[in-house]
């Protein structure tokens, strides 16, 4: 893990990993996670609110029974659009090919924080560092207002090695002015 002043660790990231840091950009859950689910609903409230005219106009369905059949078809209709949607944002958080997936190694020393793997090669001086936002499973290594390096704390062989490289980071961060 640790050589001299230079702090390593190997990661290999997961979906879930990049949903992670879409949630710590938006302080929530990430926009095409919420899509599918508005889409769902509106289906939802038209079959409702639409459907009982039409199962009482064109089935002759007595107005009782009309609301509960809409009410059915609404729900039936909600999980449909929501398994119709869902797939389109998650298709580009598992594609293979890509570096997160593959894997690639950081080191953190006094000249900045160096990213390396098989598509990847990318050196970040500590004034490009502004600012590390650890949660209960991730640090993000922020180098842009709309980028950071994700580095799951899974791959860290110990806690003691995830505090020091948390540290590390945060003792070589410049202060805001």
């Amino acid at each position: 893990m640790e050589s001299g002043t230079c702090i390593s660790v190997d990661v290999k990231g997961r979906p879930k990993d990049r949903v992670a840091l879409a949630r710590a950009f938006r302080g929530g859950r990430p926009l095409w996670r919420r899509l599918p689910l508005l889409a769902a609903a509106i289906v939802f409230t038209v079959m409702v609110v639409f459907g009982r005219a039409a199962f009482v106009r064109i089935w002759d369905v007595p107005l009782a029974q009309a609301a509960t059949l809409s009410a059915f078809a609404g729900f039936a209709l909600f999980f449909v659009a929501l398994n119709l949607f869902a797939p389109l944002g998650r298709r580009n958080l598992e594609d293979p090919r890509g570096t997160f997936l593959k894997g690639f190694r950081i080191d953190v020393d006094e000249a900045g924080v160096h990213i390396a793997g098989e598509n990847l090669d990318a050196h970040h001086r500590w004034p490009g560092i502004l600012r590390l936002q650890e949660t209960e499973k991730h640090f993000f290594v922020y180098t842009d207002g709309a980028q950071a390096i994700v580095v799951p704390k899974r791959s860290f062989i110990t806690p003691d090695d995830m505090a020091r490289f948390g540290a590390f980071i945060r003792g070589h961060i410049a202060p805001v002015a």
